[in-house]
């Protein structure tokens, strides 16, 4: 969930990143989705039991990197929901 194509799992470290992706149609008018359901239905997309599907369609050389993208954006999510705990 970045603007543009990573081209390995570290440049999913950027939590502010994935958060600018997510959030940017949240001001578009007529919009009627909030930053929260927005989080939520992300997490729920992105669990990683419900990725089972496309991993196990992954080439084996690639693995690793798909699966710690995947890690990696859960805990950028969580934390952008931890964020909006606190405001």
């Amino acid at each position: 969930p970045l603007a543009a194509k990573p081209n390995e799992p570290s440049e999913l470290r950027d939590v502010s990143n994935i958060g600018d992706f997510l959030f940017e149609s949240i001001d578009v008018e007529g919009n009627t989705t909030t930053r929260k359901e927005r989080l939520r239905s992300s997490l729920l997309r992105w669990h990683p039991d419900k990725l089972g599907a496309v991993v196990a369609r992954v080439n084996e050389e690639d693995m690793d990197a798909v699966t710690d993208g995947i890690e990696l954006v859960v805990m950028a999510l969580m934390k952008l929901q931890e964020g909006e705990r606190v405001q």
